[in-house]
């Protein structure tokens, strides 16, 4: 007999799975998760008796029920919100994007002094908005401030940023804040 048959041997008879494979003493936590899991869906099931196995550190409930029973759900008005409602948050939306774009163009396009894409971004969020907007409010600014955003368009890119000088972007404050007044009066973030 070989050494190599000897070894064969000797492996068929040791338990060498016990090398590689090492016996739990209790459970890991993902089995735990697991039962608190499947105690959960019994529970939500209406079944009478929840699935055997230990019982989970802190009671696991529900997300939808959770937010069901919370005070803010509770006080919440039902039904879907009116177009007024949608307009004026929308609106508020805009107001907030215009009012970033404006302080990027008082920056010159540029953050730290180096041109970035921040007029590219937010004037691309602000024509979303208008675009959204137009489906439920007609105001003739909306159309002007798209032709606006359309005729400055390729400005706002880092590229182009880096080609002018800060004085160029502050050049245009002045027609971006008409129209701004125009969509949301003279007040709206000076």
């Amino acid at each position: 007999m070989g050494l190599w048959q000897l070894a064969g041997l000797l492996i068929e008879k040791l338990p060498i799975e016990r090398l590689f494979v090492h016996e739990r003493e209790s459970k890991t936590e993902l089995e735990i998760f697991a039962d608190s899991i499947a105690a959960s869906r019994a529970l939500c099931d209406n079944r009478t008796e929840a699935p055997a196995g230990p019982e989970p550190k802190e009671p696991v409930l529900d997300p939808v029920e959770v937010k069901r029973r919370s005070p803010e759900f509770i006080k919440m008005p039902k039904g879907k919100p009116t177009t007024e409602e949608t307009v004026a948050e929308v609106k508020e939306d805009l107001l907030k994007e215009m009012a970033r774009f404006q302080n990027d163009l008082v920056r010159g396009g540029r953050i730290a002094g180096k041109p970035c894409d921040c007029l590219k971004k937010h004037s691309v969020s602000i024509l979303a908005t208008v675009e959204e907007l137009l489906t439920m409010d007609s105001n003739p600014a909306y159309d002007e401030l798209i032709k606006w955003l359309a005729k400055h368009d390729a400005e706002f890119t880092p590229v182009e940023a880096d080609k002018h000088e800060p004085e160029y972007y502050h050049a245009m404050l002045p027609e971006f804040r008409r129209i701004r007044k125009k969509l949301f009066g003279s007040n709206a973030n000076e």
